[in-house]
């Protein structure tokens, strides 16, 4: 028979020591030392001195010493661009939109943990229903916290992590926009999306975030998220739902966090 104390407490620990491998620092000195020893040695080796010594890099890398002394310069040397090549990607020379979801997902695991209420104001024009606007909150009691896990918004309650979701596609309901902030933890991970100009949205410089979806019959469903960088925070969407180029409904929808400490 499973223990739900014990499940919980394991996911606990588990979620903490991702979260921990996250936020370690990268040694940039390290990297940059390891990037100059490699181009050093990419130069030795054109210059035909397979045989001189590298004691900086060459223990660490053990295999690649055994391959320059026996291969030709040619070789050896395209395996040390290679791994030259190998270190700038792993050093930060990333594509811009895995950067920036990588970014703002770390940014809100750790301004999650912290968020204990917040509210929102829905503005809807066009539609089926016609204009409205709807006003909302929602209050994390004493037992209830969120968290980031996997790319995912979880809010821990009753023992369990259950995953934040919401709709804001396909015709978002009132409890869709209470949650929709939480939606773009997981669209960051698709890597389907448009990074725009910054914004100052209520006092926050916020960058935006564009997905664009198909629908059957000519409709496109066009959905902008405005988040704090440096919060991971969202704090303005904008969806607009538009049939053969013309926009037929346009919802908007801003947060006001709070936060302990």
């Amino acid at each position: 028979m499973r223990d739900p104390d014990l499940d919980s407490d394991l996911q606990v620990a588990a979620h903490r020591v991702m979260r921990t491998a996250h936020e370690t620092p990268i040694d940039l000195a390290h990297k940059a030392q390891l990037r100059d020893e490699l181009l050093r040695r990419h130069q030795e080796l054109s210059a035909g001195t397979t045989q001189r010594a590298a004691f900086k890099l060459w223990p660490r890398l053990s295999g690649l010493k055994r391959l320059t002394l026996v291969a030709p310069p040619a070789v050896a040397g395209a395996v040390a661009l290679s791994v030259l090549l190998w270190g700038l990607q792993i050093s930060g020379h990333q594509k811009p939109q895995t950067a920036e979801a990588a970014k703002i997902t770390q940014a809100l695991a750790r301004t999650a943990p912290s968020v204990t209420h917040w509210q929102w104001t829905l503005q809807v024009t066009g539609g089926r229903q016609g204009p409205a606007v709807i006003r909302g909150q929602y209050m994390l009691t004493p037992n209830k916290r969120l968290d980031v896990q996997s790319g995912r918004v979880l809010m821990y309650s009753g023992g369990h992590w259950i995953p934040v979701t919401a709709d804001t596609v396909h015709n978002p309901g009132r409890n869709d926009w209470n949650v929709a902030f939480a939606v773009l933890a997981v669209k960051l991970g698709q890597q389907h999306f448009s990074v725009l100009p910054n914004r100052l949205i209520a006092r926050h410089l916020t960058e935006g975030i564009r997905y664009s979806t198909s629908e059957a019959g000519g409709a496109t469903v066009i959905t902008s998220f405005w988040v704090d960088p440096a919060t991971g925070l969202v704090f303005h969407i904008d969806r607009l739902q538009m049939l053969h180029g013309k926009v037929v409904e346009h919802d908007s929808v801003q947060y006001d966090y709070g936060r302990a400490g």
